[in-house]
């Protein structure tokens, strides 16, 4: 076993996760690698993705990209050279031999890695499109609603917008997209912050080069950027120009990219904490307790007494009216003073 290998094959073991089949090293890095005993149908793709976002969270403390567990990922051929490095891409570890590495069944290696089996995976499924079904039911109720303009939220273009000020925030938070030990997010955030520019009206087609080019100088002067990195999002720019659409899920899609929360969360890797300080960037848990938060202020501006506060002042009030009593104060004076009913005064007697 190289020496290489030997941190990855114990933080595995000490998880609870299969050795990887090869570990090879690209020049740069390493990559790891689990064979599989047959080639898998394109419907298993999601749950594949499952399992190489389990992967990746695994070993992220050994410094696992997120960025190479895409389907579509190519990787360097072994006895090649690295064209940055200089080094030569080899293999470093083998499990099993070196003509028969070791291969896993990918349903065995999933229960492994996935929390949910695909039975339980299924129920999950199941509840989700019962939900679905009723979400979709209140909101026909809204649109049949005369009234249904007194709900607003964001449109697209405003929730684009708020989505590029979360990750120019999330840059400003993390000062810059290179990190202390070299890693550069710079290409990722040029990206997103151009889809979403796009997405909001601000930039098309014809000023699409100019905007990447002065964006890119915001993000770092000093950064050699290629504007051929943006050739497939300059497709779609156009594309969404022109009106065009996307059918997916029986709902037709901008031609730009639409992504999930949870899926902006995953590439840019954001915290809990950086959450609290961005708009729209957050997960379900952390809008719900923003949602919380204004009901009870809105509660509180239309004079509506918390739970607890009521419970509080009850609980004062009963014992001034014992107090009151024991000093032989009568209950009608008792009422009179305290503004309440005599009906009350003996309630809290009686308690």
């Amino acid at each position: 076993m190289s020496v290489f290998s030997i941190t990855p094959h114990f933080w595995c073991a000490d998880r609870g996760i299969p050795h990887p089949s090869l570990i090879v090293f690209s020049g740069r890095g390493l990559q790891l690698k689990w064979f599989l005993d047959n080639a898998l149908p394109r419907a298993a793709l999601p749950r594949w993705n499952a399992c190489q976002k389990a992967l990746v969270e695994a070993l992220e403390p050994l410094g696992a990209d997120r960025q190479a567990r895409d389907a579509s990922r190519v990787l360097r051929l072994v006895e090649s050279l690295h064209s940055k490095s200089g080094e030569r891409v080899e293999v470093v570890d083998v499990q099993g031999s070196a003509d028969e590495p070791v291969r896993y069944d990918f349903e065995q290696l999933a229960e492994i890695l996935l929390p949910l089996t695909r039975f339980e995976l299924q129920r999950l499924r199941e509840h989700r499109a019962a939900q679905k079904v009723d979400r979709q039911l209140r909101l026909q109720l809204v649109r049949d609603n005369p009234k249904a303009e007194i709900f607003k939220g964001y449109n697209g273009r405003s929730l684009a917008w708020a989505r590029l000020e979360d990750i120019r925030k999330l840059g400003q938070l993390r000062d810059g997209w290179v990190s202390k030990q070299g890693a550069s997010m710079r290409t990722t955030s040029l990206h997103w912050q151009l889809n979403f520019l796009c997405l909001s009206g601000a930039v098309n087609p014809s000023t699409f080069h100019f905007e990447a080019k002065e964006l890119a100088k915001q993000l770092d002067p000093n950064w050699a950027f290629s504007i051929s990195e943006l050739g497939t999002l300059r497709k779609k720019a156009e594309s969404y120009a022109s009106g065009q659409k996307i059918e997916f899920g029986g709902r037709e899609w901008p031609a730009l990219y639409t992504p999930k929360n949870q899926t902006l969360i995953d590439i840019f890797g954001i915290t809990d904490a950086e959450q609290r300080q961005l708009r729209t960037i957050i997960t379900p848990a952390l809008a719900t307790e923003r949602d919380t938060i204004r009901q009870r202020e809105k509660r509180r501006a239309a004079g509506v007494q918390e739970r607890s506060e009521y419970l509080s002042s009850f609980h004062d009030r009963r014992a001034q009216i014992k107090t009151l009593k024991a000093e032989g104060v009568a209950v009608a004076e008792i009422a009179r003073r305290l503004d309440v009913t005599r009906a009350t005064v003996y309630t809290a007697l009686k308690a």
